[in-house]
């Protein structure tokens, strides 16, 4: 089989661009050729350019990623995205497609034959990440139409959880969803193996009692909770440290808070995704205390599976794809995301050794559950079945 795989960021550090990257590499292991249509970053090549299989070929359009010019261009990449898709199909280099975000697969699913060997996934209810009333209720009308086209015309979609797929037919008022498959986030166990025998022989990590977060610093991630929790902290911990590996459009602010509030930290900036995970070592615990909104309640972020690889115990808001996956106390400890409750559970991770300890052992085996080759052979089974008997 070849496959056309069209996705916003494939070379970038995003947890977004980081996950469908390896997924992409799961899919090489598995098929003759990958096609990847992407939009490349002005930094994004450096940081996430890496050893790829051969039978993967990769079409990038370079894309500023400036706020402005981003939708300004919006339009005609898209148009660039689906002319190029379109030729590699029609040419037949490929058999099936698998797109991320419906936006992406607009100009492709408007031919019926193509539509019907598509796997379109779609992550989340995009304008729920925007604060700005304006440009969210904008952006409502162009996500919720292309969410819709897609799923009534697509082969399948994807959605990242059970209770999403539920949220997403309530949200964009189709019923019932044409059997989408889960595909979560996801995670290459055999890297995290090697990885693992860093912890405890970090330095930093035997001075400190360190609190970490990893990912893009925007406002539904929650860090000013993070900030806020850690200062009410600092007095009982005199050696607490606030370690976030990431960057995006809060550093400023997060700086100016961690100052404001006396928290000791370290913001590393975007690094390469194998150098990120290195310093993932030196955590004693991971906290992701995301606001709740249909973009976080029902995805289990990539941070978390990073984190339960490495055997880091995790603290996270308690989203509803947590509550019934997962068990408080014993995969992991929950919280609302306000300062104080996080507070309490940092407290108690950190006063608590055999907790840690628990958790520490019980993360890579929860981790086992979301291999990228587990996620690939899914893909590609849906793929298969659409496209037997279909020439496209």
């Amino acid at each position: 089989m070849r496959l056309l795989v069209v996705i916003p960021s494939f070379y970038g550090s995003s947890g977004e661009a980081v996950n469908e990257r390896q997924l992409t590499v799961a899919l090489a292991k598995k098929v003759e050729a990958v096609y990847v249509l992407t939009l490349v970053g002005p930094k994004e090549y450096a940081c996430g350019h890496e050893s790829l299989p051969r039978n993967i070929k990769v079409l990038g359009l370079p894309f500023p990623r400036l706020p402005i010019l981003k939708f300004i261009l919006a339009i005609p990449y898209l148009a660039m995205i689906s002319i190029l898709g379109l030729l590699l199909v029609k040419s037949g280099l490929v058999d099936a497609v698998y797109v991320r975000n419906s936006l992406f697969s607009l100009g492709l699913i408007g031919f019926k034959s193509l539509a019907k060997v598509m796997l379109v996934k779609i992550p989340a209810i995009a304008e729920e990440e925007f604060r700005n009333g304006l440009i969210k209720t904008f952006l409502k009308l162009i996500f919720e139409a292309s969410d819709r086209l897609v799923i009534k015309r697509a082969g399948r979609i994807a959605v990242a959880s059970r209770q999403f797929a539920e949220e997403l037919a309530r949200i964009r008022g189709i019923r019932p969803l044409k059997n989408p498959i889960v595909l979560s986030a996801g995670i290459n166990n055999a890297i995290f193996r090697a990885i693992r025998q860093d912890i405890g022989r970090n330095a930093e990590k035997r001075k400190k009692n360190v609190i970490g977060f990893i990912g893009t610093l925007a406002w539904w991630q929650g860090i000013d909770i993070l900030v806020k929790a850690i200062s009410k902290l600092k007095d009982r911990y005199s050696r607490l440290m606030l370690y976030i590996i990431g960057d995006g459009e809060m550093r400023r602010r997060i700086e100016d808070l961690c100052k404001a509030e006396g928290v000791s930290y370290v913001i590393t900036g975007f690094l390469p995704h194998l150098e990120a995970l290195k310093k993932m070592t030196i955590l004693d615990v991971l906290a992701v205390p995301s606001r709740r909104n249909p973009a976080t309640e029902f995805n289990i972020p990539i941070k978390i599976l990073e984190a339960w690889a490495i055997g880091i115990p995790v603290i996270a808001t308690d989203h509803p794809v947590f509550r019934e996956m997962f068990t408080d106390g014993e995969d992991l400890l929950l919280c609302k995301p306000d300062p104080d409750d996080l507070a309490s559970k940092i407290k108690l991770l950190l006063d608590d050794p055999k907790l840690r300890h628990k958790l520490s052992r019980r993360g890579p085996f929860l981790a086992e559950k979301f291999d990228y080759d587990i996620l690939a052979t899914r893909v590609l089974n849906a793929l298969k079945e659409l496209s037997k008997g279909e020439r496209v």
